[in-house]
């Protein structure tokens, strides 16, 4: 099932509207947003990205990507966005880290 509104970490001002990306707001990027998005945390680059893919498609179809974003390709167990590695197998993944740095090349 899709994460409701309610899903933990969307805004307060996205959950008042129903949506569950602040990239569904015909606001985005609003001030919120943007002094999220320009901290120094790898987190916050990936949410913006995350918030313009789903402008540029629809909340499901970028959720339904987001196992396998989530999943080693080796073994199939699935990390976190803390990870570098895999928890299980250790093999290499594509970090959260690695995604905002390569977010950041493509933004500039």
């Amino acid at each position: 099932t899709l994460p409701t509104a309610s899903t933990p970490g969307t805004p307060d001002c996205a959950s008042a509207k129903n949506l569950n990306s602040c990239g569904q707001c015909n606001q985005f990027p609003c001030e919120k947003t943007k002094q999220f998005h320009d901290s120094d945390k790898d987190m916050a680059k990936v949410a913006e990205k995350n918030c313009y893919s789903i402008r540029q498609t629809s909340y499901s179809a970028w959720i339904k990507k987001q196992p396998g974003r989530w999943t080693c390709k080796n073994c199939g167990s699935t990390f976190s966005f803390s990870d570098e590695t895999c928890p299980n197998c250790k093999d290499d993944i594509y970090s959260c880290k690695e995604e905002a740095t390569d977010y950041l090349e493509k933004r500039t």
